[in-house]
């Protein structure tokens, strides 16, 4: 009968589906109002969405002016070098915004929040609050987890207009398009459907992000080694999520879009 057994990593991970599971339970039970530490929210946003403005703002930008330099390398062959606008700002706010945002809000915060909760935990710091009757879940993980999944759509929304801007910027005073049909045919193809798909790719990406780097180091353990261990697969994991996310997000949308638009 031994041989019948499921392996051991497997096992290990349906484990941990399980615990993340009753973790998002216990989220989703602290979730609603009053919270003991309203200032903590202040804290986390100034963390979470003022700090990481500057490298979404540089990282946006330069994903703009890629997209502008490939566009043209193919367009000017065509003689159709005025279509790079659309080219250029649907990638950007569809795909390309909510992804890079993401990614770098997970190096930049999502490492760092399972860094914290997991010092917090190997040093027994959340068990001392329990301890005190203080909810951990509602003081520590509420915040990160509502603050990044409402802010990463505000930091996408700045990424996609300064990577707009700046593909128009290299188009124009860069290649010499004609920067009135440039933005004639960017208005005229791009549609408010790509925004909202950004937006909402944002708002889960973001969710992922908080709610499984969180996960991590709530559940942290093995002093400063599993701290680390924790970070790496809460970081390669919520990349491996965002991905495979925005692709169902991506098929879902094209079939929203087909069915009630085209």
């Amino acid at each position: 009968m031994a041989g019948h057994h499921l392996p051991v990593p497997f096992m290990g991970r349906v484990r941990e589906a399980g615990r993340f599971v009753l973790f998002l339970r216990d989220v989703t039970d602290a979730l609603f109002p009053p919270y003991a530490r309203g200032a903590f929210f202040f804290q986390q946003f100034v963390i979470i969405g003022v700090k990481s403005i500057p490298i979404v703002l540089i990282v946006g930008a330069f994903v703009g002016m890629v997209l502008a330099v490939m566009t043209y390398q193919q367009f000017s062959s065509l003689g159709i070098e005025t279509m790079m606008g659309p080219f250029i700002a649907v990638p950007m706010v569809s795909q390309l915004g909510p992804i890079l945002t993401a990614l770098m809000v997970l190096c930049r915060v999502g490492s760092a929040m399972t860094a914290e909760i997991g010092t917090m935990r190997v040093t027994e710091q959340i068990d001392a609050l329990q301890c005190f009757g203080v909810n951990p879940t509602r003081n520590l993980i509420v915040p990160r987890i509502v603050c990044c999944s409402l802010l990463l759509p505000a930091l996408t929304v700045l990424s996609d207009v300064i990577g707009i801007l700046g593909g128009k910027y290299l188009a124009i005073h860069v290649y010499g398009i004609n920067e009135h049909y440039y933005t004639l045919q960017t208005l005229k193809h791009f549609m408010p459907f790509d925004i909202y798909t950004g937006i909402v790719k944002a708002f889960v990406f973001g969710l992922i992000i908080s709610s499984y780097c969180c996960f991590k180091g709530f559940h942290s353990s093995g002093g400063a080694t599993g701290v680390g261990r924790a970070i790496m697969e809460a970081v390669v994991a919520a990349f491996i999520a965002i991905i495979v996310t925005n692709f169902f997000v991506s098929l879902l949308a094209s079939h929203i879009w087909h069915a009630w638009f085209a």
